[in-house]
């Protein structure tokens, strides 16, 4: 009997493995396959990937914050929880964006950026994503360039990057 449960216990432990082996495929598959969203600041187009959006708002009330850098519009209210609003144009030292638009970030810093329009969402398959190598000093975008027709390119913004020199310009303050 012993001998038949050793057997039973290596079949299922087997079984195990096997499920391991085809859920990590998936899985890869599933990571190859990805969400952009394209956008507008002011009369420029960017591009990100939606995993870092937790949602899109529209109109919603800013309410400014003293002694803040210029590009930090102030702070809105998204669900009881107050959110620093990034005026892209602004943190690119061009002008600030005329409409209130925003892109709440899904990160642990509680990050909105304001933004002008919302051009469409894309999947992978719609996008071809070409590597930039003349961006090597403007770490504001990742090395990448979504393209989606001949007339519609966006370089793609480096989130990790730009939150930390916005928390890096405040703490400073």
């Amino acid at each position: 009997m012993s001998n038949n449960n050793s057997m039973a216990e290596q079949d299922l432990y087997q079984d195990i493995i096997d499920n391991q082996k085809t859920e990590s495929k998936v899985s890869q598959e599933e990571k190859k396959i990805s969400t952009w969203l394209v956008f507008k600041s002011e009369e420029s187009v960017y591009a990100i990937e939606s995993v870092y959006i937790k949602e899109i708002l529209n109109n919603n009330d800013i309410f400014a914050i003293p002694f803040m850098p210029s590009y930090i519009s102030g702070v809105l209210n998204f669900y009881g929880k107050p959110y620093a609003v990034i005026d892209f144009q602004s943190f690119l030292n061009s002008t600030k964006t005329s409409k209130k638009m925003f892109m709440i970030l899904d990160t642990d810093d509680d990050v909105a950026i304001q933004i002008s329009d919302v051009i469409d969402f894309y999947n992978s398959n719609e996008v071809v994503l070409q590597p930039i190598t003349n961006n090597t000093d403007n770490d504001n975008f990742s090395q990448a360039l979504v393209s989606i027709r001949e007339d519609l390119r966006a370089p793609v913004l480096n989130v990790n990057s730009i939150i930390k020199k916005v928390k890096k310009e405040i703490d400073s303050i």
